[in-house]
């Protein structure tokens, strides 16, 4: 049985490891909490994309349907100049709300893309993050039973003695 010395310097380390594991569980623990909390926003996000796209969508066939009448109208429009210059104001009022519907539309293609980069590079940390906290658990699950079975050899010795 080993010196009473080397116990309390063995048991000493024993404390010291327990203590060091415990914050490495607390460490990831609030790790998973944060990785929990970028998936709901992530989710969230990508829900908001989606209604924005289905709103444009719908937008987007609004604006053919009215197009489509406004072409219908030019023609039978076609018999009165007055009319056929009403008309024609309307279509160039359409044609430029059309055109800043496009560029909006552009606009959203570029941001949809920029945000599936973006989300794509948190979704890389986020395993990144998740593997070294798997690592971390298993380091830590290593060390409380190496503690473990240093608490019961100290305790045999210490019945020993």
């Amino acid at each position: 049985c080993p010196p009473k010395k080397t116990l309390h310097s063995e048991s000493a380390l024993a404390r010291s490891a327990e203590a060091q594991v415990a914050e490495e569980a607390s460490q990831m623990r609030n790790c998973m909490t944060e990785l929990a909390a970028s998936s709901a926003d992530a989710l969230d996000l990508k829900s908001k994309l989606a209604a924005e796209i289905v709103h444009r969508s719908s937008m987007s066939k609004h604006l053919r349907s009215s197009e489509e009448a406004l072409q219908s109208e030019s023609t039978w429009a076609a018999s009165a100049e007055a009319q056929v210059s009403d008309e024609a104001s309307q279509v160039r009022t359409y044609m430029t709300e059309l055109a800043t519907f496009s560029a909006e539309v552009q606009d959203l293609k570029t941001k949809l893309v920029a945000e599936t980069a973006d989300r794509s590079q948190t979704l890389e940390k986020l395993g990144s993050i998740e593997e070294a906290l798997l690592s971390e658990s298993a380091l830590a699950q290593s060390a409380e039973a190496q503690t473990s079975e240093e608490a019961a050899e100290m305790r045999r010795c210490m019945a020993e003695i």
